[in-house]
């Protein structure tokens, strides 16, 4: 997967274009509800399972970029 391909995977829970400036709060849409299907919808579109114990931690697109660099997945 690609940084592009994230945040495209991203933006499909939100009203909005996701960005690398883009986090919970502070991007319209993102609240908690459209947090967890944004993160359903990436674990499901790149096949991996990211354990709910870090929900609370992957709330930016930066943090994701992270974690997702640290899997080796991107």
């Amino acid at each position: 997967m690609t940084r592009d391909e994230l945040f495209a995977a991203m933006s499909e829970s939100f009203a909005t274009a996701v960005d690398e400036t883009s986090a919970m709060g502070a991007t319209p849409g993102w609240d908690s509800l459209n947090h967890v299907m944004m993160i359903m919808n990436v674990s499901a579109r790149f096949g991996t399972d990211i354990p709910a114990t870090l929900l609370g931690q992957l709330t930016s697109s930066e943090a994701l970029t992270a974690y997702f660099q640290e899997q080796g997945l991107l």
